[in-house]
């Protein structure tokens, strides 16, 4: 069952009068208690699919009845004062409804993920040739007009010297650098001798 029903009061009046005509009209023929415990589940679960297109239907409706309302509100008060208080109560119900879809989306891709996820087969195998393609790199350019090598000393030389030249130290603007530390204020700014020690070179033994 949807968990998100229990936040709609007609499910949970609905839910409460069958609960009260089952309480009322137990099955003669089933007499031990975990036989009724799954029998109600049963009817429980059939109320909740039956509530739940409903709903879905209804839900459906109301979007495309409020995404209309909204058009004409746009329409006929664009220029008015109006405009953004009507849409502002338009646009929380049709969100509210939008978030109702979300978060059904969550609950849904939740249980497939708990019945499919990590013990699917197809998951695996996915999961596996993504990790050894991200590991495995089969043949590199050193430059664009270069030809591209596969072998494994020189795919090496190459990604070092990217890398390198990727994560070269450039000296900064002096200049850029003043105008940045003249916009924080004095009582801000850390005196002499916390600089220095900031400063001070230092290992990690």
């Amino acid at each position: 069952m949807n968990p998100n029903f229990l936040q709609n009061k007609r499910f949970v009046d609905a839910l409460s009068r069958m609960l009260e005509e089952y309480a009322s009209s137990l099955p003669l023929d089933i007499t031990e208690p975990h036989l009724l415990w799954e029998h109600l589940k049963h009817k429980i679960k059939q109320l909740a699919r039956s509530f739940g297109r409903r709903h879905a239907s209804w839900r459906s409706q109301q979007l495309r009845r409020l995404q209309s309302k909204r058009n004409r509100i746009l329409c006929t008060f664009k220029q008015s004062g109006a405009l953004n208080p009507l849409l502002e109560v338009v646009e929380r119900q049709i969100g509210s409804l939008q978030n109702e879809i979300v978060r059904n989306n969550i609950l849904r891709a939740g249980k497939h993920w708990w019945e499919h996820g990590e013990t699917s087969a197809g998951y695996l195998k996915r999961t596996i040739n993504t990790r050894a393609a991200s590991r495995h790199i089969p043949s590199l350019k050193d430059t664009p007009e270069s030809e591209c090598t596969s072998d494994a000393n020189e795919i090496q030389t190459i990604a070092k010297r990217f890398y390198k030249q990727l994560y070269s130290c450039e000296p900064i603007s002096s200049e850029n650098l003043d105008k940045m530390l003249t916009h924080i204020s004095t009582q801000d700014r850390l005196p002499s001798e916390a600089s220095v020690a900031l400063m001070t070179p230092f290992s990690i033994g």
